[in-house]
């Protein structure tokens, strides 16, 4: 695609566009805005933000992350990126996932502060000001609530089932834990460590490394255009990034245990499952079937209790993805 410059080669032709974007120093703000198939929001998103940043006078920069799009997305984000140095983009060929897209997104951001927005146009940019305020006031994280949700229903539901269970276990008081807008410090996003689905539970991941995190209530907007990425086919993968937090967080003893507990019940029922086959007057085949099945999941729940009980190396997702693409705008003369 014209006018795509790879991350490197961006690095090595403006290695003082920073300073120049932010009028000698580097921005105070930067936004990160993953998108995928959101053409229709992308610039009235991007128009808004500089209309809320304009009377503040805090210098900023906004930092748009292509997740592989299949719609117009890439061929605005270049446009984008080539009217203004402050808007800088991130193409990745193919779709990465969110989690991806943001870990790509904090390695390369160069504000203190950090503001994560959705680009569906639901999180509604006239809030930014507020978030500021509290970063200002201290505060290592700032985490948007949704107190008015404009979606359906269902999706409604498994917010408030997920939040619920996440507050039980982390005993982290936050009504929105999934909610996209955010602002951090620039030591949180540093200290994260984010692949799968794990940007869900940023705010526990950020609790427990003991960085202070405030919850504000925002206005949340019906969507206008698209349809919502997110289904029901999301919650087994959302179990086993859960199953991941507790082992990045320490807290494996009682998810040991249940799978402990789990597995051996399962293995008794085998064997009172073969017991009964001996004995049965008719055709064993349901008994020994049962049982087989049973001690199946009984030595899979044991070896996954195991697994959790050990301290696995996790280590840091490396800044480079392969098929990126970084958009910038190039200074005349260089």
């Amino acid at each position: 695609m014209g006018g795509c410059i790879s991350w490197k080669s961006c690095l090595n032709k403006n290695d003082d566009l920073a300073d120049k974007v932010g009028m000698g120093q580097s921005p105070e703000i930067s936004f990160v805005i993953p998108s995928f198939d959101e053409s229709g929001t992308l610039e009235d998103l991007v128009a808004q933000i500089e209309e809320v940043m304009s009377p503040l006078q805090r210098t900023f920069e906004i930092l748009i992350v292509d997740d592989g799009s299949t719609d117009q997305t890439p061929h605005i984000l270049e446009r984008l990126c080539g009217g203004s140095p402050r808007i800088r983009g991130v193409r990745l060929r193919r779709r990465q996932g969110k989690a991806t897209a943001l870990a790509v997104a904090f390695s390369r951001v160069r504000g203190e502060y950090i503001l994560t927005m959705d680009a569906d146009l639901q999180d509604d940019p006239a809030e930014i000001p507020r978030f500021i305020a509290e970063l200002d006031k201290g505060f290592d994280m700032v985490n948007g609530w949704k107190a008015r949700r404009m979606d359906v229903r269902s999706r409604r539901w498994l917010s408030r089932v997920f939040n619920w269970s996440l507050t039980r276990f982390s005993g982290l008081s936050l009504r929105d834990i999934n909610s996209g807008f955010k602002g951090y410090r620039r030591s949180v996003v540093d200290s994260l460590v984010l692949y799968g689905g794990l940007h869900r539970f940023i705010p526990i991941l950020a609790h427990h490394k003991g960085f202070s995190i405030v919850e504000i209530p925002v206005n949340h907007s019906p969507r206008r255009i698209g349809r919502s990425k997110y289904g029901l086919a999301r919650i087994p993968r959302g179990l086993l990034d859960f199953i991941a937090v507790i082992m990045l967080t320490g807290s494996r003893s009682l998810l040991t245990a249940s799978f402990a507990i789990w597995g051996i019940g399962l293995i008794i029922v085998a064997c009172i499952a073969g017991l009964a086959s001996l004995r049965a007057e008719g055709d064993p085949v349901l008994f020994l079937g049962t049982g087989m099945v049973a001690a199946l999941l009984g030595m899979q729940s044991l070896g996954l209790s195991l697994l959790i009980g050990r301290k696995l190396p996790w280590r840091k997702l490396p800044p480079e993805v392969p098929g990126m693409e970084m958009l910038q705008k190039q200074e005349s003369g260089q």
